[in-house]
């Protein structure tokens, strides 16, 4: 299991799209993250996801994790 930080990145999956989130906080009781969209998701959803959305993702939609100092 990844040790996610704040600050650091995920490709998590939403509804079959991936979208990049920058970790705010995690929730280890929960095996969750919480974090803010971090690039233009393709779908609309009806406005409700766009960059700088919050997200509450369960560790089990975590597709890729990169740490901060990755980039």
């Amino acid at each position: 299991m990844p040790k996610y930080q704040p600050g650091d990145y995920s490709k998590v999956e939403i509804d079959g799209e991936i979208v990049w989130v920058r970790i705010v906080r995690v929730d280890g009781r929960a095996r969750a993250i919480v974090g803010i969209v971090d690039n233009v998701p393709t779908t609309d959803y009806g406005g409700k996801l766009q960059v700088g959305s919050r997200l509450f993702v369960s560790y089990d939609k975590v597709r890729d994790h990169k740490k901060s100092t990755d980039f």
